[in-house]
């Protein structure tokens, strides 16, 4: 897994913030279609009960994916107003210099 990390990286951190969203989204699309799976997996990988990997465990994955979508479209929602102050200020101080000018 770590390797694979490591050749991933340099082309992932070239992408996109929203091919990172629809790689996510897309993620957590499979995740929910497989999530009796996951389930299952949880059950015979950790031995819980059925009930507590199905109702609580599985559940964790759906609310990470969920969250990282969250952040991700909160931090360039962030971004965005900044940049667009920054420009709202660079705006005002060309005017500003057009009129002392």
């Amino acid at each position: 897994a770590v390797a694979a990390a490591k050749k991933a990286s340099p082309t992932y951190s070239r992408t996109s913030v929203e091919e990172r969203l629809a790689l996510l989204e897309n993620l957590l699309a499979v995740y929910k279609r497989r999530y009796d799976e996951m389930a299952e997996t949880i059950t015979g990988e950790l031995g819980a009960p059925r009930t507590m990997s199905r109702e609580q465990q599985a559940d964790v994955g759906v609310g990470h994916l969920k969250g990282y979508i969250d952040a991700l479209t909160a931090r360039d929602a962030s971004k965005r107003r900044h940049a667009g102050a920054r420009a709202d200020r660079r705006l005002r101080a060309d005017h500003a210099m057009e009129l002392a000018g």
